[in-house]
């Protein structure tokens, strides 16, 4: 994973020069990739406008996602069971005072398992937009958002037999001595 975001970073830092250069010699009224769902919309009516930087716009940003992060909470079940499970590996890891190191690993999961939870939500509630009649390929993108979060719980999954084991077998241990 770690090669993974280190990869990314490199990639990034090579092709945002590139894509800044190349707007600045072609620019144009319209994103590259961006859309509308109605074809009579001006695309430029459209365009996000680029205030400069404040405060307050940035409070609003977080107060947004606050918001998001709640209604996934509120009216997504498989998000209320990756939270319990968070808060029972966090119960755990309090419990058996698991070293730093252990934490990261455990941040790192839990993180990955509710980004995807998030993010398939976000996909579902876009794909439904889209397009609100049956579709066969958007039920087959449906079901592979929510494979990824089956992926990411199971790799959690995992990660936390893997780092709760040997504490479980140094209390097992303690009480076969006694």
């Amino acid at each position: 994973m770690v090669c993974c975001a280190i990869i990314s970073l490199i990639l990034a830092g090579v092709i945002w020069p590139i894509r800044y250069v190349i707007s600045w010699l072609r620019p144009s009224k319209v994103p590259p990739l961006m859309w509308q769902l109605s074809l009579e919309q001006d695309a430029t009516k459209s365009m996000p406008s680029h205030p400069k930087f404040s405060i307050s716009a940035r409070v609003k940003s977080f107060g947004y996602a606050l918001s998001g992060i709640g209604f996934v909470i509120r009216n997504e079940h498989n998000a209320r069971i990756h939270i319990f499970a968070a808060s029972t590996v966090v119960a755990l890891g309090l419990a058996y005072q698991i070293r730093i190191a252990d934490w990261l690993v455990l941040v790192l999961a839990i993180s990955g398992v509710c980004f995807a939870e998030t993010m398939n939500t976000a996909f579902e509630y876009l794909c439904d937009v889209v397009s609100p009649q049956k579709n066969e390929s958007v039920r087959r993108a449906k079901d592979i958002a929510a494979g990824a979060v089956l992926i990411s719980a199971f790799g959690a999954l995992v990660i936390g037999v893997l780092v709760f084991l040997p504490y479980v077998e140094n209390v097992l241990r303690a009480q076969e001595v006694i």
